[in-house]
């Protein structure tokens, strides 16, 4: 009676499924999203040694510890080394003092100068500058006040442009030491009539730049076609995607970064250095506060891997707003803050 009691009890804990019953796994349906989970550590235990005699205690001499070389210390990346940078027009040549200073002002340590207005150009024309006198006093105050300067241009391929170009930016941009030169690929260059072949247009102004000393960038919508757009990526040292979260493009503070530097890095290099190009106008988009919304774009630059800067559009949208000089100002003090922090942690 005992014995079959017993037996009765095995058999409840070791009970096989029967042949038509389904075994209980976890199914995955398209409408639930994926876990994804860090993997973790795997736990290595020790196999338990075997008893061994004990055998009697040799004392040994100890050996001389070799020299070891000092290991080099990490290359660590300062948090909060981001620039903070505006693109700037013909108002800031026209006072460069007062722009200058607004810049300190607020934080601004980065200008990206607009050499030229050619965004309503589709034609084969003429590359023309603003007025070069202009040019050279605002990168003289603003370097007084240890601003770096940057220049923009506008860029189409056509063959006599490019030359053009190359003819009177790089002497200027050697002489006054600029820092990048950028580019401007939206409508004149994507939407061009009359155009080269995009990748000879991009192979002629690497040739015809061959002797600029400072590097080159170039900058264009989120949705920029990649056909066109990736020959000039190709010989530009970074990219600025721009992903401009504004109550009309319905874009998501949050996400619009991440967004369009991970479809920039998919189409034109997933090892390409990215500056980010956020909007200071028509602010806030739909569901935010001012404040929320440039905070939250400025966060997910922040957050992006080799990013060092974010340029905004524009200088001039940001001086018609104390709101958003204000909001601007507190990011910049609390980046320095960060900087200060974390070398208080590394001294």
């Amino acid at each position: 009676m005992l014995n079959a009691f017993i037996d009765f009890l095995l058999s409840l804990f070791t009970r096989e499924p029967e042949e038509d019953e389904a075994p209980r796994v976890f199914e995955q349906h398209e409408d639930m999203p994926l876990l994804e989970l860090e993997p973790a550590d795997p736990i290595s235990i020790a196999p338990e040694e075997p008893e061994t005699p004990v055998e009697p205690i040799e004392i040994l001499e100890p050996e001389p510890e070799p020299e070891l070389e000092p290991e080099p210390e990490p290359d660590i990346e300062e948090p909060g080394r981001m620039k903070i940078g505006a693109w700037a027009g013909s108002a800031s040549l026209a006072n460069p003092e007062r722009d200058v200073r607004f810049c300190v002002e607020t934080g601004i340590d980065r200008l990206d100068l607009i050499v030229n207005d050619h965004s309503g150009s589709r034609m084969p024309r003429d590359f023309t500058m603003r007025r070069i006198g202009k040019i050279k006093r605002l990168v003289e105050v603003a370097r007084e006040h240890g601003i770096e300067v940057h220049f923009m241009s506008w860029i189409m391929p056509h063959r006599n442009y490019i030359k053009q170009a190359a003819e009177q930016l790089v002497p200027i941009c050697n002489d006054l030491g600029i820092t990048s030169l950028q580019w401007d690929a939206e409508e004149p260059w994507t939407q061009a009539k009359q155009a080269m072949r995009y990748s000879a247009a991009a192979k002629l102004i690497a040739t015809e730049f061959a002797d600029l000393e400072c590097p080159m960038g170039v900058n264009g919508i989120g949705y920029t076609p990649p056909g066109k757009f990736r020959p000039l990526a190709e010989i530009c040292s970074y990219v600025v995607p721009q992903c401009y979260a504004t109550k009309s493009s319905r874009l998501n503070p949050t996400t619009c970064v991440p967004r369009f530097v991970r479809r920039y890095r998919a189409k034109f290099g997933a090892d390409k250095p990215v500056q980010v190009g956020l909007a200071a106008y028509r602010q806030p988009p739909k569901g935010f506060t001012v404040e929320s919304a440039m905070t939250a774009s400025f966060a997910s630059a922040e957050a992006i891997e080799n990013c060092d800067a974010v340029i905004y559009w524009s200088l001039g949208w940001i001086r018609r707003s104390r709101r958003i000089a204000s909001i601007i100002r507190k990011l910049s003090q609390e980046r320095q803050q960060t900087m200060i922090d974390q070398n208080a942690r590394l001294s």
